[in-house]
């Protein structure tokens, strides 16, 4: 049997959608929800993987990696 995935891999698997969402998200509103709920998800992760190792949060690791734009298309519809 195979190694089950951490919660911490599953919020980073959540967030990495998030981010695709955005991609395709019709409205600056609907592109900034998902961007939020990304960043939500991988401070989540960096706080399951700092619970697993027995040691406090780092959440600016989480923010710098939530913080990095997707590659838009320049001519994307608004």
């Amino acid at each position: 049997m195979g190694r089950s995935m951490s919660n911490a891999d599953e919020y980073r698997r959540n967030a990495d959608e998030c981010m695709e969402w955005a991609k395709t998200a019709k409205s600056d509103f609907e592109r900034n929800t998902f961007l939020q709920m990304a960043q939500t998800w991988l401070a989540a992760a960096v706080y399951a993987d700092s619970q697993s190792r027995g040691r406090r949060s780092d959440a600016g690791r989480a923010r710098a990696h939530a913080s990095r734009s997707p590659d838009w298309p320049e001519d994307r519809p608004q």
